[in-house]
């Protein structure tokens, strides 16, 4: 049956009255095509995801604005609990006389460590052992190796390359920077030239002693000896870097000297964190002061670079998501100042090429290990390390040999902060923890006996 057409009454103006007829409209509206649905479909999805996103990124800033409250609070309760951890205790260390024997600077040391830790929990010796510079003393050794530690950390980091070292015939030493070892507030007044002044007394007494002497540095300290090796080659015969800190990962460095100047009002401003002391072997509270040393010790390097070049052979060891240093940095001062003993091992993933002889690509992923890539501290420490290892003793020590649901990596503590939330309400099945040990640690060793020919 054929269908009649709908009749509608439409309102018109008098003088319109007489000329207009029926407005005839369709039963049936025309049809969307195909591709016109297809577009409102997409346009729906898109504007679906972009609220999400905006969503996301609303809880997100909450979030962290939530985890810096909370920060601060905590750091305002850790001042008031624990005073004796974040002032400055002005200790004094022999470090200005280059004949001053180094079995006595260890013990004076020792007994710096001894008096400014006594409050500490944890037992006392195994303190003082692990935070004191150490020596390994092969007989009738002509090589000697010089090892420092990074900033926050004690000579314990060095422990395992120095005895690598010690085995195959060279006289290892360690030094402590000043300011480390004790308590995070020892750091509130330190200056980059007592940093350097102790590195300076650890190379003029060890050449004392050897006929070759080799720079191996983590960090700090390697940007330390670095400095050195570039105001006087003839110190090292060559130098091996470990994450160096050619460049900080961080936008607010160069500022960081303008917080300690409201710490004379306000205690927490001299602090960038503050948080449980729980790790014998290194500081988690970050004064701003230590970062600033840091960045004033990279500027100078730089300035340094242009007019002297590095003259020393490098063996330049890094992490590609390092998330503390620039390993991209590294990787141009490298490039820059490129020799032919001079040589790169890079942990990446994806692993990836580089076009150049001298730069060694090693896998960074380990999936039976559910580790993803290597945090910026894991590179001098082996599987087998007591206090950070597989099996160490260490509370956030990365047991990846349990098959947990942990992703280890280059994770900093917001971030990790973040996925246990995310855990927690059930929205991810994974939480993040930073890598604590190196799973290739037995071929960087190799590579670095090879560098220096032992």
């Amino acid at each position: 049956m054929k269908e009649e057409p709908t009749i509608k009454a439409a309102v018109l103006t008098n003088s319109d009255k007489t000329l207009a007829g029926p407005i005839i409209v369709s039963a049936n509206p025309p049809m969307l095509t195909a591709s016109a649905k297809a577009t409102d479909e997409t346009r729906l999805i898109i504007n679906k995801s972009i609220k999400y996103l905006i969503e996301v990124r609303i809880c997100l800033v909450i979030m962290v604005i939530i985890l810096y409250i909370n920060s601060y609070y905590n750091g305002w309760v850790m001042l008031r609990k624990y005073p004796e951890l974040f002032k400055d205790h002005n200790s004094h260390y022999p470090i200005y006389d280059s004949k001053f024997p180094f079995p006595e600077y260890i013990k004076e040391t020792k007994k710096i460590i001894s008096a400014t830790r006594s409050n500490l929990q944890q037992d006392i010796d195994s303190v003082i052992h692990a935070n004191s510079p150490f020596e390994y003393r092969p007989p009738h050794a002509k090589q000697g190796a010089l090892l420092i530690h990074g900033l926050l950390d004690c000579p314990f980091q060095m422990q395992e390359i120095g005895m690598r070292l010690y085995q195959k015939g060279i006289l290892v030493r360690s030094i402590l920077l000043p300011g480390h070892g004790t308590v995070p507030g020892d750091l509130l007044n330190i200056k980059l030239e007592t940093w350097l002044q102790a590195v300076q007394y650890g190379v003029e007494s060890l050449a004392r002693e050897v006929d070759t002497t080799y720079l191996i540095g983590f960090s700090t300290g390697a940007s330390l000896g670095l400095y050195h090796a570039l105001k006087n080659p003839s110190l090292f015969s060559k130098l091996v870097l470990i994450a160096p800190a050619i460049k900080i990962r961080s936008y607010l460095d160069f500022s960081t000297n303008l917080f300690p100047l409201l710490g004379r009002f306000w205690q927490r401003a001299n602090w960038m964190t503050i948080a449980p002391e729980n790790d014998y072997a290194k500081y988690q509270s970050i004064p701003f002061n230590a970062v600033y040393q840091v960045y004033r010790l990279t500027q100078s390097i730089k300035e340094l670079s242009k007019t002297k070049p590095p003259l020393n052979p490098l063996f330049i060891i890094l992490s590609q998501a390092d998330s503390t240093v620039s390993a991209k940095a590294s990787i141009q001062y490298f490039q820059q100042y490129e020799q032919a003993q001079s040589k790169l091992l890079l942990y990446c993933n994806p692993l990836i090429e580089k076009n150049d002889p001298q730069i060694e690509t090693r896998g960074a992923n380990y999936p039976e290990l559910n580790i993803h890539h290597f945090s910026h501290v894991c590179l001098p420490i082996s599987p087998d390390n007591p206090h950070y290892g597989l099996k160490g003793n260490y509370f956030e020590t990365s047991h990846a040999h349990n098959k947990n649901n942990i992703i280890y990596g280059s994770f900093n503590k917001i971030e990790n902060s973040f996925y246990d939330f995310l855990f927690r309400k059930k929205i991810v099945k994974m939480q993040h923890r930073r890598l604590t040990f190196n799973p290739d640690f037995e071929h960087m060793i190799q590579e670095i006996e090879q560098f220096i020919e032992i």
